[in-house]
């Protein structure tokens, strides 16, 4: 990068790569992100505050489960679910399961439910 550009402009590193940003931009970004996730959130809590009552009405048991999952280069990290196996499934993999449809509570049906 030429060095009169980094006089300029405020120079980020991420990973290996360059990227200009004006001095207000970084602050404006963050603003923007914030106030997508504060729309979103008002947008969805309604039909997740549905989805926990049928949870909670259907079945027995915690709405919500910790999941571990894979992700990058192998990492074991931990996902926050709804509850859509009834407490007294096994612990293996849904797919080697022999009938995984017995396990699920009647709202995990919908919740799964494959399009």
């Amino acid at each position: 990068m030429p060095e009169q550009m980094t006089k300029i402009y405020k120079t980020k590193l991420k990973e290996g790569k360059a990227s200009l940003l004006f001095p207000h931009s970084a602050f404006m970004k963050r603003l923007f992100d914030l106030f997508i996730c504060f729309v979103a959130v008002v947008l969805l809590l309604p039909f997740l505050i549905v989805i926990t009552l049928f949870v909670r009405i259907t079945s027995r048991g915690p709405v919500l489960y910790w999941s571990d999952r894979v992700g990058l280069n192998n990492a074991i990290f931990r996902m926050l679910k709804f509850r859509t196996m009834q407490i007294n499934t096994p612990a293996v993999a849904t797919h080697l399961l022999a009938d995984p449809n017995q396990y699920l509570t009647p709202i995990g049906f919908f919740t799964q439910n494959k399009f």
